[in-house]
């Protein structure tokens, strides 16, 4: 008699045992998905890469500007306006 109440608890705390570390398991995973939609949804591994083409565009645009002010400034040396 023993020997089967023995044979039934080596069994039946093992099975516990791993019951609760799937449950705790589950629960870890959902964490860390949680926790890698915040990151994914905030930064990413382009986010660098995509800052440069916008700083690159935003430097462009600067330079047409500046490019197009002295195209005027030159064309008006040229033509001769305001000199007589």
């Amino acid at each position: 008699m023993i020997r089967k109440i023995s044979l039934v608890l080596s069994l039946a705390v093992p099975m516990m045992a791993c019951g609760s570390a799937e449950k705790e398991a589950a629960e870890d995973n959902n964490e860390e998905a949680a926790t890698a939609e915040e990151i994914f949804s905030e930064k990413t591994v382009f986010d660098p890469m995509v800052d440069a083409i916008e700083k690159a565009e935003a430097v462009q645009e600067t330079v047409d500007k500046q490019k197009e002010q002295w195209d005027k400034i030159l064309e008006e040396a040229e033509n001769g306006d305001g000199e007589t």
